[in-house]
């Protein structure tokens, strides 16, 4: 009986040992895609502040409208001023 025991002990340790390591390994690779996705979504967002390049990369950008002109402009439009 203690013999069963002893190797049951020893097919837990040698199970933990395998799931520790594969789960080290899927750790390192999702903390991995998750810095890459990141540099992705930085670049990305900075290729959409150039104007020329964002009518490109946006679908939705012939759908805005004209831009506001400025408060001043609004403010005597509306003031009479």
């Amino acid at each position: 009986m203690a013999q069963k025991d002893i190797k049951d002990f020893s097919q837990e340790q040698e199970y933990e040992s395998l799931f520790l390591s594969f789960s080290n390994k899927v750790h390192k690779i999702l903390i991995k895609l998750l810095i890459a996705l990141l540099v992705g979504l930085f670049l990305c967002q900075s290729l959409l502040r150039i104007p020329s390049l964002r009518k490109v990369l946006s679908s939705a950008e012939h759908y805005e409208g004209k831009p506001l002109p400025p408060l001043q402009e609004l403010l005597e439009k509306f003031t009479g001023n």
